[in-house]
C-alpha cells in the first residue's frame, strides 16, 4: 500500500517525533514545510529573504509561496512511493493546493494544550550549524554552562531558541492553528482518512 501521510497538531504536540518513528517504520521520506522554509532562509534565496521576517513574526508565508516549496519537494524521486508531510495543508487554501498536487491516503491527528504546546516549544532549543533540536527538559544536551548556555553535542556549536519559538510566536502560531488548522479535520473526516497513531506506530482509523 502507497502511504501519502499528512501530519496535523499544534506547536509542540510531537509532529517530528511521530514523523520519525513513521519514516523508521515505513522508509518513507520526512517533509516538514517548516524545515523547507528553514533550509530557504539558511540559504539566503530570494524566497528565503521574503519569508524571514513573516515567520519570525508568527505569521505563516503565502500559501502560493509554500505551495510551490511543497509541490518541489513532492515531485523529487524518492517521494514517488509516498511521504510523510509535517504541518501541511494549515488551512482551506493549502488545502485544495494539496490537492491538486496530490491527496493524502492518511492524516494523522495530534492533540495538545495551548499550555502544554507552549511550555514544550518555549524549552526547545536548535543548533544554527546542524539544525540538530533539543530540549532542555525533554531531550537536553550533553553539555552546558549552568543553565543560560548549551551546546551542540554534534559539533559544540552555541544552541539557540528560535524567535519562532518564543512564547509571544507561539501564541500567535497556537491561534491561527486552531482558527484555520483544525477546520480541516471536518472537511478530511468524510474521506474516511483520518486516522491516530499508539506508540508502536499502528495506525487507527478514526473516521
Amino acid at each position: 500500500m502507497t502511504y501519502r501521510i499528512v501530519v496535523l497538531g499544534p506547536q509542540g504536540s510531537g509532529k517530528g517525533t511521530q514523523g520519525a518513528l513513521l519514516v523508521k517504520k515505513l522508509g518513507l521520506p520526512f517533509i516538514s514545510a517548516g524545515a523547507l522554509w528553514r533550509k530557504e532562509i539558511t540559504q539566503g534565496t530570494v524566497r528565503g529573504k521574503q519569508a524571514e521576517e513573516i515567520l519570525r513574526q508568527g505569521n505563516l508565508a503565502p500559501d502560493q509561496w509554500t505551495a510551490d516549496l511543497i509541490r518541489e519537494r513532492l515531485t523529487q524521486p524518492d517521494a514517488q512511493q509516498g511521504f510523510i508531510l509535517d504541518g501541511y495543508p494549515r488551512n482551506r487554501a493549502q488545502y485544495d493546493l494539496l490537492d491538486t498536487v496530490i491527496a493524502p491516503t492518511h492524516v494523522l491527528i495530534l492533540t495538545l494544550s495551548d499550555h502544554d504546546a507552549v511550555k514544550r516549544m518555549s524549552g526547545r532549543l536548535v543548533c544554527p550549524q546542524c539544525g540538530s533540536n533539543y530540549h532542555v527538559v525533554y531531550n537536553p544536551p550533553q553539555h552546558t554552562q549552568g543553565a543560560a548556555v548549551w551546546f551542540c553535542d554534534n559539533d559544540e556549536t552555541v544552541l539557540i531558541t528560535r524567535d519562532d519559538d518564543k512564547p509571544e510566536a507561539v501564541h500567535k502560531r497556537l491561534g491561527i492553528y486552531r482558527s484555520e488548522t483544525e477546520p480541516l479535520l471536518a472537511l478530511y473526516r468524510p474521506r474516511g482518512i483520518l486516522i491516530m497513531a499508539d506508540f508502536k506506530v499502528s495506525f487507527h482509523r478514526i473516521a
